[in-house]
């Protein structure tokens, strides 16, 4: 449930991106920084359910 609450949030969080519009859409480091963004909390999740 989690994981899946956290996938919701970043699709909304790129669709409001994406519905901004602008040059900082076009730069391929917000889509890294957003998805390493996601790696770090699923890991955060991870570690801490142990």
């Amino acid at each position: 449930m989690t994981y899946t609450a956290l996938a919701v949030l970043l699709f909304v969080l790129c669709a409001g991106l994406g519905a901004m519009g602008g040059s900082r859409v076009a730069r391929p480091w917000v889509a890294a920084t957003f998805a390493a963004a996601m790696v770090a909390a699923q890991f955060a999740l991870l570690v801490g359910s142990r």
